[in-house]
This record gives C-alpha cells, structure tokens and sequence, in this order.
C-alpha cells in the first residue's frame, strides 16, 4: 500500500495511507500527479495547488473565494522504483523546507 510523509524542517507533520489510480496517488484529500509532479490538497474550506515542475502554487480560500499565487522553489524530485521524494521551499515569512516522500 502507498504511504505519503509531509515533513516540514525535517520535522514529520502528516502520514496517510492511499491508493493509486491511473497516473495519480490519492491518500484522501491528497492527490498528487505523477506525470505532472503536482499535489492538490483539498477540503471544504481551501485548495492547494503545488506545481514542482513549474515552482508554483495556488491557494483558493474557498469561504472568501480568494485566491493567492505563490512561488515554490523546488530543491529535487527523486523517483526510483521504492519512492517518489520532492523537496521544496515554499514563499512564506519563514523559509521553511518540506519534504514529500511516497513510499510506493
């Protein structure tokens, strides 16, 4: 079974379990595009859009209906047949470094 790991300073904050379908991994809300390397994270009150290829992202506050473009800087994307790894920094006060790891 698929696993995702979301961590943000080396520090884990989220692990989920999913599935894949056709070209996507989908852990819940999470679903992340392997062909296009992009993650949306969506629920009730926002959408985040993550685009690694093109060091973008996209948050809908749906209740405001505002949305915000930031700018990610992606450090790698690392696949192998055991994981798929990409780190990233996202625009924020802080310079904060994530990590996503699925386990395949």
């Amino acid at each position: 079974m698929l696993k995702i790991y979301l961590y943000k300073n080396d520090e884990l904050v989220l692990t989920k379990e999913g599935k894949k379908e056709d070209t996507e991994y989908v852990f819940g809300n999470i679903v992340y595009n392997y062909d296009n390397h992009t993650l949306i994270r969506e629920d009730a009150s926002f959408r985040y859009l993550l685009d690694f290829k093109n060091n973008s992202a996209l948050v809908l506050i749906k209740e405001q209906n505002f949305s915000l473009d930031l700018e990610i800087n992606t450090l790698s994307i690392e696949e192998n047949d055991k994981y798929l790894k990409v780190e990233y920094v996202i625009e924020s006060d802080d310079k904060i470094h994530n990590t996503l790891k699925i386990e395949l």
